[in-house]
C-alpha cells in the first residue's frame, strides 16, 4: 500500500484542525524498538489528507480514488457536521467496497457517536448495528483536546502498526519516564553551571536555583525507583505465571513467560531471582533424569481424535476432529507436515479413520480409500476400494502397507500402492479396528466384530508374506483387546456379545499360541459401569525375580486389574485401581508399570503385588484419554483437548559423568575449598572414603563400626565413629585416632561439635561432656552435668564452651576455672530429646549464638553482653536447623514446617522463606559467585546472596562445589554426575536451544498479561 492511512474529514475549522494534528502526529510517530522487532514495521508510512473540498454532485477524482485504493486504513474525523458531508460519506462507502469496514477508524471530536458518526459507520451492509474502533479527543477547549491527543494518537497508531494499544501505551510511559529523568538531570547540570556563572552577582538566586535542580534530581530518582519497583513486581508476576504454566504441562510457554521477566538486550528490566528460578525449573536445568516429567505440548487446531507412533517410534501421527492430519518428529518434536482434510466429489469432507507414516510419506485411510502423501503435502498415490476401510498399518521392515477393510485385508506395496495380496474374511464376521502388526514375525493380528449378539467371534493371525490366515474361536462374542507376550503367544480378552444391551456380565482371557491353538482360558471377575466408553487393556512382560523368570499378562478393565501367570493361566494378583484405567505401559525386566486414569494422573504400580508406589506417581492435572509409549517417554491426550502432552525423563543439559558405584552412596560433606568430598555406601555404616575432585580416592577408612559424620576443617577431615574420632591429614594422607576411652569417655555413641579452627572438640552423651584438645591430644575437661546435655559448642580459645542441658538455661563454662555463667534470660532452654541436633550454632566470628528454644522460637545471644538481642518467631519443637553464613551476615533456619528462612543480621528481618520437603543438613556459601547452597543430603536449594532469593531447586543435588559452581546430582545415588550453576543469561541461551525460534503470539501475550 502507498499510504498507511487516508484521513476523511469535513472542511470545517475544528475538523480541519484535528485532521491536520492527526496527520502530523501519525507521520512523525516513532515506533518503539521492541514493537519494531515484534511487528517488523520500522517506521510510519505516509498519510493522505486532501486539502480542498470537492463540489457536491461531482465524482471522486482519480487522485482521491487512487489514494483510497492505496490506503491501508481510513480515518474518519467525526463531529455533528460529518453525517451531512456528502464527500465523507462517499469516501467511506468507496473505501469499504475497496477494502473492508474492519480497516475504518473514527476520531470523535464533538458530540455523541449517534449524532456524529455517519450512517455507514453505525450499520453494516445488512443493516446490522456495528461499533467502529474510535479515538476520543473531545474537549471544552484546545488545551483540553491537546491533553488527549498523545494517548488517543496511540489508539489510532496501534492498528496501523499491527500491535495493541496497551503495548504502545506502555512503551510511551517508559519513554516519558526516561525523558523526565534526562530533562531533570540536564536541568540540574544547566542550573548548576548557571549558578556558578551568576553567583558573583547573585549568590541567593543561584542557591535557590540549585535547590530547584536538587529537587528535580530527587524527583527523577524517585520516578526511577518507582518504575524499577513496578518492573520488579511485574517480573515476579511473570515468574508465578511461568510456574503455573509449567505445572499445567505447557513447558514452552512457561519458558517464554519466564524470559519476559528477565533482563536481556531486547528487554531492559531489573533482575529478580524469582524469574531465574522459574526459568531453571522449566528448562530442567539441574535435573538428574529420575522422574517422568512434562516435556512439551503438541497443539492441534481442534480436539484430538487419533494418535499413533510409527514402527520405529521416530514419528508420531495424529489427527484432530476436523480430520486434519499431523506428523511429528519425536527426536526434536518439530512438525514435519500437516495434511488438510480432503473433500469428495459431493463436497463432503472425507472422514479419516486411521493414519500412519514412515520416512517416505504419510498414509491416510478414509472410508473407501488409502492416500499416500509426501512431506510437502503432495499426493503420491490414492488406492480406492469398494470395501469400507477401517485401518491402515505401515510395515517398514518389508515396505508394505496393510489395508484392513470390513471383508478383506489388502497387502500393498508401500512405494507404489499396488495390491500384492488380498486375504478374504472367511469367518462370517467383519474385521474391525485395533489390529497389530508384529514385525519380527511378519504377522498381522486382527480382531473381528459382528452386529449379531449371538454370533461367535474370532481372532485371526495373517502372514503378510504368504497371505495365509489362521482363525481361532474366542470364548466370548465381543473382542475387547489383546496383547503379545515375550514367548510369542497372544492374550485375547473377550466378553459377552450382548454387552450393549445387558452390560458386562462375563469376561474371559484366552491364551492363543503362534499357530492359533487355544492354550488356556481364564474367567476374570471384571466390572464396567460405563459400557459405551469403558476401556479394556491387555499387556504382557517378562522379568526375573528371586532367580525365577516370570511371564505375566496384565489386564485392566476400568478400575479392575489382574495379573495372570502366562504359563498356567492362574491369577497372581487381583486388585482395584484408584481410577478407571485408560493407559497401561509395562516396564521390561521388572514387575512394574504405569497406569493412566480417565480421572487423571499416572501411577507407578508393582503388578506382581498390586502395590502402588505413590512416590513415583505423576500428576497430569488432566484426564488421560489415550497414550502411546515413545523411545524416551510417553505421550498422552485428554478428553476434548487439542493438546498432546509429551512426557520424558530430563537430565541437566550439561551433565557429565563423575563417578559410578555399585551401591547407593551418601555424601557426608565437602571441604570448604571444594577440593575434597567424603562419601560412603548407604548400607555400609563402617566405611567412608575421601575423594578429590577427579574422583580419586585420597583415603579410605573401612574399619569402622557406625560412622555418624565426616567434618572438614582446613586440610583435615574428622570421622566420627563408634567410640573413636579419626583425623585424616589430607596432605600426607595419614590418619590419627582419638579413642575416647583413653580420655575416660567410655561411651560409643556420642555427639560432637568442633571449634571453627578444628583444634577443639566438645563430645557429649547423656550427662557426660569431654572437651578435647585435638592439637595436643589432651583432655581439657571432663564434665558431669546435672541433667541430660542437649548441645555443647567449644570456642576457638580452648577455654570456653557453651552448654545447654535439660531443665536449665543456656550457660557458658570457663574450662580453666570451671566457672559457669548464664546467658540471657530463662527462655534460653531447648528441647533435649530433639530428632535433629542442629538446635544451636556459634557464628564464625564468635560474636553470636543462635539457639532454638522450647517455645519454638529462635533467639540470638550477644556473646559479649550475654543478652538476647533478637527473638525470631518459628515453629521448631521436634526438629530444627540453625547455622550462620560464613560471612556472619545471615542466619539460615528450618523448623517443623520444613520452611527454610533466612534472617538478615543487619536489617533484622527475614529476607526469604522457601517451602521444602526435606531436612537441612548443611549450608555452603560461595562468596565469589554470591551463591549459597542449602543442602539436605539428597536435595538442594540455591540462593543468590544479594537479596537471598531462591534461584534453583535441585531435587537430587548431593553436593555443591564452590571452586567452579558445580553441583553433584544423581538419579539413583550410584551414577553420579556433575552439572554447573547457570546464571540467567546462560539459561536464556539454553532456552533458545531447547525452543529454537519459539515466541509468544500476540494472543498469548494478552492471555498472560504481558505488555
Amino acid at each position: 500500500m502507498r499510504y498507511d492511512a487516508f484521513i476523511s474529514y469535513r472542511h470545517a475549522p475544528l475538523d480541519m484542525e484535528v485532521a491536520k494534528r492527526i496527520h502530523t502526529g501519525l507521520e512523525t510517530y516513532k515506533i518503539p524498538a521492541s514493537v519494531q522487532k515484534k511487528t517488523g514495521k520500522k517506521k510510519m508510512g505516509r498519510v493522505f489528507r486532501d486539502q480542498e473540498e470537492l463540489p457536491i454532485g461531482s465524482d471522486l477524482d482519480d487522485n482521491i480514488s487512487g489514494a483510497l485504493a492505496e490506503s491501508k486504513y481510513l480515518i474518519v474525523i467525526c463531529s455533528p457536521r460529518t453525517p451531512e458531508s456528502y464527500w465523507v460519506c462517499k469516501e467511506i462507502e468507496n473505501f469499504i467496497k475497496m477494502h473492508d469496514r474492519n480497516h475504518v477508524l473514527a476520531v470523535l471530536i464533538e458530540g455523541e457517536p449517534s449524532e456524529s458518526f455517519p450512517p455507514q459507520l453505525l450499520t453494516d451492509e445488512e443493516g446490522n448495528p456495528v461499533e467502529p474502533l474510535a479515538a476520543d479527543v473531545r474537549g471544552a477547549d484546545k488545551k483540553e483536546r491537546n491533553s488527549k491527543y498523545k494517548t488517543e494518537l496511540l489508539r489510532l497508531a496501534a492498528p496501523v502498526i499491527g500491535c495493541t494499544y496497551d503495548e504502545l501505551r506502555q512503551r510511551h510511559r517508559e519513554r516519558m519516564i526516561r525523558k523526565t529523568i534526562t530533562l531533570a538531570s540536564s536541568a540540574a547540570a544547566v542550573i548548576a553551571v548557571s549558578g556558578m556563572a551568576f553567583g558573583i552577582y547573585n549568590a541567593g538566586v543561584a542557591s535557590k536555583m540549585k535547590q530547584l535542580a536538587d529537587e528535580k534530581s530527587r524527583l527523577a530518582d524517585e520516578i526511577t525507583v518507582q518504575y524499577k519497583g513496578k518492573q520488579e513486581n511485574q517480573s515476579r508476576f511473570y515468574a508465578e505465571e511461568s510456574l503455573s504454566l509449567f505445572d499445567q504441562g505447557n513447558r514452552e510457554d512457561a519458558v517464554l513467560v519466564a524470559m519476559e521477566g528477565l533482563p536481556s538486550e531486547e528487554n531492559d528490566r531489573p533482575y529478580v531471582p524469582e524469574a531465574e528460578y522459574a526459568l531453571s525449573k522449566a528448562l530442567y536445568a539441574y535435573d538428574s533424569g529420575n522422574d517422568l516429567s512434562f516435556d512439551r505440548n503438541l497443539t492441534h487446531s481442534l480436539p484430538l481424535a487419533f494418535m499413533k507412533r510409527s514402527d520405529d517410534a521416530r514419528l508420531l501421527v495424529t489427527f484432530d476432529k476436523g480430520n486434519k492430519v499431523y506428523v511429528w518428529d519425536t527426536e526434536n518434536w518439530t512438525l514435519k507436515t500437516t495434511i488438510e482434510p480432503s473433500v469428495n466429489e459431493f463436497n463432503y469432507y472425507e472422514n479419516v479413520n486411521t493414519a500412519d507414516a514412515d520416512a517416505s510419506g504419510v498414509y491416510i485411510n478414509t472410508d473407501y480409500a488409502l492416500t499416500k502423501y509426501d512431506y510437502d503435502g503432495n499426493v503420491i498415490y490414492s488406492k480406492e476400494t469398494d470395501d469400507m476401510v477401517v485401518e491402515c498399518e505401515v510395515c517398514e521392515d518389508s515396505n508394505k502397507v496393510i489395508l484392513v477393510c470390513h471383508n478383506s485385508i489388502l497387502i500393498l506395496d508401500a512405494g507404489s500402492g499396488e495390491v500384492q495380496k488380498t486375504i478374504e474374511e472367511s469367518t462370517g464376521i467383519t474385521f474391525k479396528k485395533g489390529g497389530k502388526y508384529i514385525a519380527d514375525k511378519g504377522i498381522y493380528a486382527a480382531q473381528h466384530y459382528s452386529d449379531d449378539e449371538n454370533a461367535d467371534n474370532y481372532f485371526s493371525l495373517i502372514n503378510i508374506g504368504d497371505g495365509t490366515k489362521t482363525d481361532t474361536k474366542l470364548s466370548e462374542g465381543f473382542s475387547l483387546d489383546f496383547g503379545i507376550t515375550d514367548n510369542g503367544n497372544y492374550a485375547v480378552l473377550s466378553c459377552n456379545g450382548d454387552i450393549l444391551h445387558n452390560g458386562l456380565t462375563h469376561t474371559v482371557l484366552d491364551l492363543i499360541d503362534k499357530n492359533g491353538n487355544l492354550v488356556w482360558s481364564r474367567d476374570l471377575d471384571a466390572d464396567a459401569s460405563n459400557i459405551l466408553s469403558f476401556v479394556a487393556i491387555v499387556k504382557a512382560h517378562q522379568y526375573e525375580k528371586d532367580g525365577v523368570t516370570n511371564s505375566d499378562i496384565v489386564v485392566t478393565v476400568e478400575s479392575d486389574a489382574f495379573t495372570i501367570d502366562e504359563s498356567t493361566g492362574e491369577i497372581k494378583a487381583e486388585f482395584n485401581l484408584p481410577g478407571d484405567a485408560t493407559m497401561l505401559a509395562l516396564s521390561v525386566g521388572v514387575p512394574y508399570g504405569r497406569v493412566g486414569y480417565n480421572q487423571g494422573n499416572i501411577d507407578f504400580v508393582d503388578f506382581s503385588t498390586g502395590k502402588i508406589h505413590s512416590e513415583f506417581s505423576f500428576e497430569t492435572n488432566a484426564s488421560v484419554r489415550e497414550a502411546v509409549v515413545l523411545q524416551h517417554g510417553l505421550a498422552f491426550n485428554s478428553f476434548s483437548s487439542p493438546d498432546v502432552h509429551v512426557l520424558s525423563w530430563h537430565e541437566a543439559p550439561d551433565a557429565k559423568e563423575f563417578m559410578v558405584f555399585n551401591d547407593d552412596m551418601k555424601v557426608f560433606s565437602v571441604s570448604d575449598d571444594s577440593k575434597y568430598l567424603a562419601m560412603g555406601a548407604s548400607r555400609e555404616y563402617g566405611k567412608v572414603s575421601i575423594y578429590d575432585r577427579e574422583g580419586n580416592v585420597i583415603y579410605s577408612y573401612d574399619q569402622g563400626d557406625s560412622i555418624k559424620n565426616v567434618v572438614f576443617r582446613g586440610n583435615a577431615a574428622f570421622i566420627y565413629d563408634s567410640g573413636i574420632i579419626v583425623k585424616i591429614d589430607l596432605t600426607s594422607k595419614s590418619a590419627e585416632e582419638y579413642r575416647l576411652q583413653d580420655y575416660d569417655f567410655d561411651i560409643n555413641f556420642f555427639d560432637v561439635n568442633l571449634s571453627a579452627d578444628g583444634n577443639t572438640a566438645a563430645i557429649w552423651s547423656g550427662r557426660k561432656l569431654l572437651i578435647l584438645d585435638l592439637e595436643k591430644k589432651e583432655k581439657l575437661a571432663l564434665i558431669e552435668t546435672e541433667n541430660q546435655i542437649g548441645a555443647a559448642i567449644p570456642a576457638a580459645d580452648k577455654n570456653t564452651v557453651y552448654i545447654i542441658e535439660g531443665g536449665k538455661t543456656l550457660y557458658k563454662t570457663e574450662i580453666a576455672t570451671g566457672e559457669n555463667t548464664i546467658l540471657g534470660d530463662d527462655n534460653l532452654r531447648m528441647v533435649i530429646n530433639s530428632s535433629n541436633m542442629n538446635y544451636m550454632t556459634l557464628s564464625p566470628d564468635g560474636k553470636y549464638l543462635a539457639i532454638t528454644c522450647m517455645d519454638g522460637n529462635v533467639r540470638i545471644v550477644d556473646i559479649k553482653s550475654l543478652a538476647t538481642v533478637e527473638v525470631i518467631p518459628m515453629d521448631a519443637y521436634y526438629q530444627a536447623y540453625v547455622s550462620f553464613t560464613s560471612d556472619n551476615k545471615h542466619l539460615v533456619m528450618q523448623g517443623d514446617d520444613y520452611k527454610v528462612r533466612i534472617w538478615d543480621m543487619d536489617s533484622r528481618e527475614i529476607v526469604n522463606s522457601v517451602d521444602t520437603g526435606v531436612k537441612v543438613r548443611c549450608i555452603v556459601c560461595d562468596e565469589d559467585s554470591k551463591l549459597m547452597a542449602v543442602c539436605s543430603g539428597y536435595g538442594m536449594l540455591l540462593y543468590e546472596t544479594d537479596t537471598y532469593g531462591c534461584v534453583a531447586d535441585i531435587d537430587r543435588g548431593m553436593a555443591y562445589f564452590t571452586d567452579d559452581d558445580s553441583i553433584l546430582i544423581s538419579s539413583d545415588r550410584m551414577d553420579l554426575k556433575c552439572t554447573q550453576y547457570k546464571n540467567y543469561k546462560q539459561l536464556i541461551e539454553e532456552a533458545k536451544k531447547q525452543f529454537a525460534g519459539a515466541v509468544l503470539s500476540a494472543e498469548k501475550k494478552v492471555k498472560y498479561n504481558i505488555n
